[in-house]
């Protein structure tokens, strides 16, 4: 992302002003679709789906280690 849609951590009166000029500037089609692809694949139920059957079963692990330690 380009540094101008960067705003200071915890500072709302620069994301006020952020916001306010990215909506004055408005967004090139270009960002428009970038910005829609990474809504899409983060967002996507499919995707969110796969990414959590692909994950491990920490809570099965983790409670059998915590039974080994009783």
């Amino acid at each position: 992302m380009p540094a101008e849609r960067y705003f200071r951590c915890g500072d709302v009166d620069d994301l006020k002003k952020k916001m306010g000029e990215l909506l004055e500037k408005g967004l090139s089609e270009k960002d428009q679709q970038e910005i829609r692809k990474n809504i899409e694949e983060k967002y996507n139920p499919s995707t969110i789906l796969q990414r959590r059957i692909n994950l491990p079963d920490l809570r099965g692990k983790l409670g059998q280690n915590s039974r080994a330690n009783d």
